[in-house]
C-alpha cells in the first residue's frame, strides 16, 4: 500500500511545468469562451390566430413575422429547429377590424439565456367576420 502512495506522490510532484502550462491554457480558453459576445438569430414565423368558433379571419395574404433572438449558440441552434408557426389568441375579440400588438413577452417558450431582441412587424391589422360555414350549419 505504501508503494502505491509513493507512486502517486511521484506522479503528482513530477513535471509540474507541464501541469501549470495545461492549467493556464485551460483557464485562458475558458475565459475567452465565457466572455464571447452572444450570437444573434433571425427567424421568420407564419402567424396564425385562435378565434371563437363562429368567427373567421378575413385573410388577404399569409401573415409572417420576423423575430430576432440573442443568446448562446447552442440555445439558438435548438431554437432554430422549432416549427415555423406562432399562434396568437384572439378568442376575446368580436367581429371588426383590429390592430394587434405583438408582444415580446409570452410569445414563445425560449431556451435558457435566449431573449427576443426585436419583432418585425410589431403590429398586425386583421379583419374578423362571422363564419358563414358555422351559420349555414346552424340553419340546416
Amino acid at each position: 500500500m505504501k508503494r502505491m502512495d509513493k507512486r502517486w506522490r511521484e506522479q503528482l510532484s513530477t513535471d509540474n511545468g507541464s501541469k501549470l502550462l495545461a492549467l493556464f491554457l485551460a483557464l485562458t480558453l475558458w475565459t475567452i469562451l465565457m466572455s464571447r459576445k452572444q450570437s444573434v438569430l433571425t427567424k421568420e414565423f407564419n402567424l396564425d390566430f385562435l378565434l371563437k368558433p363562429h368567427l373567421a379571419l378575413k385573410v388577404e395574404k399569409e401573415r409572417k413575422i420576423s423575430l430576432k433572438f440573442q443568446g448562446p449558440k447552442p440555445a439558438l441552434k435548438k431554437l432554430s429547429q422549432l416549427e415555423e408557426g406562432l399562434v396568437l389568441n384572439l378568442d376575446q375579440e368580436f367581429t371588426g377590424i383590429y390592430r394587434v400588438n405583438i408582444s415580446k413577452k409570452d410569445l414563445l417558450d425560449l431556451p435558457l439565456g435566449v431573449k427576443i431582441v426585436s419583432v418585425e412587424p410589431d403590429t398586425v391589422s386583421i379583419s374578423i367576420k362571422k363564419n358563414k360555414e358555422f351559420e349555414d350549419g346552424i340553419n340546416k
